[in-house]
């Protein structure tokens, strides 16, 4: 068994402004209070996933140094990098800037992992890749495959292509785009041995993209729908086959939250139903 620990994510619906929320979504301030939070309800017992956008960074000091202490010492711990411009690693004027001081900050985290979708490599991947390279040099590159907001990057060929293009990279596996297509399964995935054999890390949550109805109102959430639902809300479960394939590698949760589970008990419970 490895490590489960929640994304930042889950916390999505925990600012009830969302113009304020689209704001900081992917700065320190961000992760600074979804950690103070996790952290008082007992959810960071062996990790956490936070999400940056190089962009938003200011400065090696967006982080208080309370939070590079308390974060460098987490048993399992990555950061996830994006931006809502998919070329924004080659496209934006101010990228060395931005990504130097993303590097400054993982040195201070004790970080050597970074996820990235898919879909940023769409065009001129070996030019992506120099970028990386050049500025986040001791860092580990996970892919992770896209799902129905992009077209890249969300079939096995599109990720295999990647990979002939950056043969070092690794596969952050998201079960949860996977499910956003009628026409792929999570077997297409992991029997192709140039994919599987590159797993380093797993995203769960339920995709609630293809239902027909509101799943979390069912359960009487009815100010949510969430497309990475918790299964531990909606009431499903992975298959067995699927259980035990994933806790092979560590899982990160992705499945919301509703603000009316103030002490994050399906979160807890999502953590037991992959344990069970």
């Amino acid at each position: 068994m490895s490590y489960i620990v929640p994304g930042t994510g889950v916390l999505w619906y925990f600012r009830t402004d969302a113009e304020q929320r689209m704001k900081l979504l992917g700065t320190p301030l961000d992760c600074m209070m979804k950690f103070k939070m996790l952290e008082e309800k007992r959810a960071l017992s062996q990790g956490l996933e936070i999400s940056l956008i190089p962009n938003k960074l200011r400065g090696i000091d967006d982080f208080e140094p309370w939070f590079y202490s308390q974060f460098s010492k987490l048993k399992y711990k990555s950061v996830h990098i994006g931006d809502m411009e998919p070329e924004f690693l080659t496209s934006s004027k101010c990228i060395s800037e931005k990504l130097d001081i993303l590097s400054k900050m993982l040195k201070d985290l004790e970080v050597d992992t970074v996820i990235i979708h898919a879909h940023h490599f769409q065009h001129e991947p070996i030019k992506v890749k120099k970028v990386l390279d050049a500025f986040l040099p001791h860092v580990e590159i996970y892919i992770e495959n896209n799902g129905f907001g992009s077209g890249c990057g969300s079939r096995v060929d599109d990720l295999i292509q990647i990979f002939n293009d950056c043969p070092e990279f690794k596969l952050c596996l998201d079960i949860c785009h996977i499910k956003d297509h009628e026409n792929f399964t999570f077997d297409d995935f992991v029997s192709v041995d140039a994919l599987r054999d590159r797993i380093k890390q797993i995203h769960f949550s339920y995709s609630s993209r293809l239902e027909k109805e509101n799943l979390y109102a069912n359960k009487g959430y009815i100010n949510y729908d969430p497309h990475h639902a918790l299964w531990s809300i909606i009431g499903k479960t992975p298959s067995s086959k699927t259980k035990e394939f994933i806790r092979q590698y560590p899982v990160i949760l992705e499945g919301v939250i509703s603000r009316e589970d103030s002490n994050l008990a399906y979160l807890k419970k999502e953590v037991e139903l992959l344990d069970s």
